[in-house]
């Protein structure tokens, strides 16, 4: 075999293993990270059971016919559930921003390392970087209030499935907070295994550990193009038959200028939540 042919096998090689890299270099932060968000989720379901008036049965489960609703009694309203939620997300706000920077933070260091190795530069992670501030102001904000969101939307999918199979509030209360205690639930421990049911918590751990690291990546880049190097990059897929056309779309594109966007729009991946990929990076190389 000649030399040239080994290098298209050489070049999947060091494919596979920088998407794998990423997530095994992630690994022992999801671990740490996960159960946090899933120890708010807890939270913000036990205040939500107050703010309605619940009584748990012995061993914390609201069980049919179980506690008074006093606050939701008079009627099975969306709105009334949907300004208790709106409460307990303002009172669990710091402690959810918390969860959500240590992952954006431990992801970034995880990015910045990753890249810094690759081109042998002694760039380490700093909270003083402009851009990783940056990151954390606006990224950080938007996380938290899109997973109060989220978490509303469904608070408010439960209520009105309530309503149309005719439960009692006690019922619906009772699924509400059955859907919380799922929400941090779960025991991976490793991001690489397959087959597996992964927990709300652990979906956005996840996420948000994959966007950052990414961040990551970027930030060095950005420092090797503001000291005058010309940086291409590269979206790369796992390759495998859950990939989403979006991503596939990206990674047919070849290597493309790191200031260029994808054609999906959006500058590196994560495209969407779970999404697996990573990017490559290089310099332009020489006409």
């Amino acid at each position: 075999m000649a030399y040239s042919d080994l290098i298209p096998i050489l070049d999947r090689f060091l494919e596979a293993a920088a998407n794998a890299g990423k997530w095994r270099a992630l690994t022992p932060a999801f671990r740490t990270h996960a159960p946090a968000v899933g120890k708010v989720f807890a939270a913000q379901g036990a205040a939500l059971m107050k703010r309605a008036g619940g009584k748990a049965k012995e061993g914390g489960m609201l069980m049919p016919g179980v506690g008074l609703y006093a606050p939701l009694r008079e009627a099975l309203s969306v709105k009334g559930w949907e300004t208790a939620w709106d409460g307990v997300a303002v009172q669990t706000q710091d402690e959810l921003a918390t969860v959500v920077q240590g992952l954006a933070v431990a992801g970034m260091e995880a990015g910045t390392a990753a890249i810094g190795k690759q081109f042998q530069v002694g760039t380490a992670f700093n909270l003083k970087n402009p851009r990783a501030v940056a990151y954390l102001k606006e990224h950080g904000a938007e996380m938290v209030a899109n997973i109060n969101d989220t978490t509303r939307d469904r608070i408010r999918e439960l209520v009105m499935q309530g309503a149309q199979e005719g439960l009692s509030y006690t019922e619906v209360a009772y699924s509400i907070e059955k859907e919380f205690k799922e929400f941090g639930g779960g025991d991976v421990i490793d991001i690489l295994m397959d087959n597996q049911k992964w927990s709300r918590a652990e979906r956005v751990a996840v996420t948000e550990l994959g966007n950052a690291y990414e961040q990551g990546n970027q930030i060095v880049v950005a420092d090797l193009t503001a000291g005058g190097l010309v940086m291409e990059k590269s979206w790369l897929t796992v390759g495998d038959s859950l990939v989403d056309d979006l991503c596939r779309r990206n990674q047919a594109e070849g290597w493309i200028p790191n200031e260029n966007a994808f054609s999906s729009g959006h500058m590196q991946p994560l495209s969407h939540p779970m999404c697996r990929c990573t990017c490559l990076y290089r310099r332009q190389p020489r006409a």
